[in-house]
């Protein structure tokens, strides 16, 4: 299944960019560039299942994926009362140099 396949059978919606995502009230969640059209899928696949499990505890009233040409992104409209916050993770080398890249999560 392509990606847009995916999110239509988990009743997603689809958008083209972030900007699209975040002017329709959605929230961001990780994005995930993977190397190749199945790799592609199987991200879709792996974003929308935590969504979907995000919309089953009542955390989001919608959820949605942005399909760019070289990512996918996840992203939900929150549940009422509920704020979306920008936490970023940062991983290190075991230098302890600070090397590592860091990755933005929404929680």
């Amino acid at each position: 299944m392509s990606p847009k396949e995916i999110a239509a059978h988990y009743e997603a919606k689809v958008f083209d960019s972030p900007a699209a995502a975040e002017d329709a009230g959605f929230a961001l969640t990780e994005t995930l560039a993977p190397r190749n059209v199945w790799n592609k899928a199987s991200a879709a696949q792996s974003l929308v299942l935590k969504l979907r499990d995000k919309k089953e505890k009542g955390e989001a009233k919608e959820i949605g994926l942005v399909i760019e040409p070289w990512s996918v992104t996840g992203c939900y409209v929150p549940n009422d009362g509920e704020q979306p916050t920008t936490q970023v993770l940062k991983t290190h080398s075991p230098s302890g140099r600070g090397l590592g890249r860091g990755i933005e999560s929404t929680h």
